[in-house]
């Protein structure tokens, strides 16, 4: 994203040789000017207090770990680091540190996408009060799928049909009991829902509470954890707070 960085490795032995690394390795007796360190393990601590520059704390590891993090707090007569500074990848986390900036971790949605088109099936022929129109023309224009309506299928042929899919969209709108939904479940298959006669195993299914969801569950459910979203809400913050 236009700036340089730097990985600290305490052990001199770091390797980032299985993945596309651009940044540059600093051994544990190297100095180099940086503007800002991001530190997140808790046995790397005791370094925090040879660097010169502005110092956040990520929290991403819980249970025996938190008092590590807990002890790098302001304390009165031990000044250390403010959680103003503390960034916690996880929203758990707050509870333990309210203060602190939420900065939930990401996945490189460009890299861990699907290797074929998944295939999404739907119950197709009763027209709205098994949301048919509402489903087609929310996911009709995304590649990453491949919508297969259920329609003029023998009985005999449904089982085959459900296994052969990734998901089911169930989008009724008539108070009932969805069959379609039952058979899926029974098949194996994941079924995707805006809940309506999916009460009694509802548990069982992915309820969403709107088509908006239902579309971004299938364009891609982490484009919003992409690592470059992570890494323009840290810049976002070091920015407010003056920095680069």
């Amino acid at each position: 994203m236009g700036h340089k960085f730097v990985v600290y490795d305490l052990s001199g032995e770091y390797d980032l040789d299985w993945m596309a690394f651009t940044g540059e390795i600093c051994g544990p007796h190297c100095r180099v000017n940086v503007d800002v360190c991001l530190i997140g393990d808790p046995p790397s601590f005791p370094k925090i207090n040879e660097v010169a520059c502005p110092v956040y704390v990520y929290v991403i590891a819980g249970e025996k770990y938190l008092p590590m993090y807990a002890k790098l707090l302001v304390h009165e007569n031990s000044p250390s680091i403010d959680e103003h500074h503390f960034i916690v990848n996880n929203r758990v986390f707050l509870k333990d540190f309210p203060a602190a900036h939420l900065i939930e971790g990401g996945v490189n949605t460009s890299h861990f996408y699907p290797d074929r088109k998944l295939r999404v099936l739907y119950y197709a022929g009763r027209g709205r009060i098994k949301g048919e129109s509402e489903i087609v023309e929310t996911l009709k224009d995304i590649h990453r799928i491949q919508l297969i309506p259920i329609k003029d299928v023998a009985n005999g042929e449904l089982p085959k049909l459900y296994s052969s899919a990734d998901y089911f969209v169930s989008w009724e709108s008539r108070p009932g009991w969805s069959n379609t939904t039952a058979e899926a479940l029974s098949c194996g298959v994941p079924v995707v829902t805006n809940g309506i006669n999916c009460e009694p195993f509802s548990k069982f299914c992915t309820v969403l509470s709107g088509l908006n969801e239902l579309r971004e569950l299938f364009e891609g459910p982490m484009l919003k954890f992409d690592w470059t979203v992570v890494c323009g809400k840290l810049l976002k913050l070091w920015r407010e707070h003056g920095i680069g």
